[in-house]
């Protein structure tokens, strides 16, 4: 699964270009503007700048898709690029930065049984920091706390005992921290959550974009707010050592330290909120 939406373009380095045979060798030209702008700091460090190669394939009547030719080779001044199992290519690490050499050789080759159709471009990119893609998902779009309650009526898998309240952790999966911001993937369709934050530093270094929950694909511009979590996280109800809730079955909640000050009733949200739904009630599973 791919995620590379929060890249801003800069600039079209090569422009989309449709291969005819299975090695492409390109010659990349860069300005002194554009090479000062890498040289200061690379796609891999915060707010950086690097060049990706990306490769597009075109199946009949469907949209281009991002993916790798089988058997995909990279090269860069004869210096072989990592190619990870997602997109994008990073080639910056092997470019030459020199005003004195302007000139880049780029190598792709694949596999000559590979008959789809490609499309190949080179791209100067910014990639924000991770406080600012996380800034991004809180000003994104928010799955309703009424569509997460009906993911807990329907999750057998955290419903353990459907008469009794069920002890839900506000851990994050990734982090194993207390969440922050609850973020879940959009087409994800079970109860339990993670954080934002941990989730994209976690790909910042693995680039896998898949929920820790279920393993599905979650990429960046899939991530949304959980209005339910984001509720309770953010109701004033929960002391620093609450790092679980009792979750009862009409989705009602309430801290385990609430019940030994004797408040007994379970605290539920369903009454008001301030929080914007999406089009979907429930993601559909894939």
């Amino acid at each position: 699964m791919s995620s590379f939406a929060y890249f801003e373009i800069i600039a079209h380095l090569i422009p989309p270009i449709r291969p005819t045979m299975e090695h492409v060798l390109i010659c990349l030209n860069l300005t002194a503007e554009k090479m000062d702008a890498i040289n200061e700091s690379y796609i891999s460090d915060a707010d950086g700048y690097g060049v990706q190669v990306r490769l597009y394939i075109w199946e009949g009547s469907t949209a281009p898709t991002n993916t790798f030719p089988d058997n995909l080779v990279v090269q860069v001044n004869a210096q072989p690029c990592v190619v990870p199992e997602t997109q994008p290519i990073d080639i910056t690490a092997n470019l030459i930065l020199e005003q004195s050499h302007n000139s880049n050789k780029i190598s792709v080759k694949w596999s000559s049984g590979d008959s789809r159709i490609f499309f190949m471009s080179v791209l100067l990119v910014k990639k924000p920091s991770v406080n600012q893609m996380v800034d991004l998902i809180r000003n994104g779009r928010i799955m309703a706390a009424e569509s997460v309650q009906k993911m807990f009526l329907l999750d057998d898998a955290v419903r353990m005992t459907p008469h009794m309240p069920t002890m839900i952790s506000l851990k994050c999966p990734v982090g194993k921290k207390k969440i922050q911001l609850p973020c879940r993937g959009l087409n994800c369709s079970h109860f339990l959550c993670f954080d934002a934050g941990a989730y994209l530093e976690m790909n910042e270094r693995l680039n896998t974009w898949e929920c820790p929950v279920c393993h599905k694909g979650a990429p960046f511009e899939d991530l949304v707010i959980d209005g339910y979590f984001y509720h309770i996280l953010n109701s004033g109800l929960l002391g620093n050592g609450d790092f679980e809730v009792l979750v009862y079955k009409d989705g009602s909640w309430c801290a385990p330290s609430s019940l030994l000050h004797k408040n007994v009733l379970p605290i539920t949200y369903i009454t008001t909120t301030s929080l914007t739904n999406i089009e979907d009630d429930i993601p559909h599973s894939i």
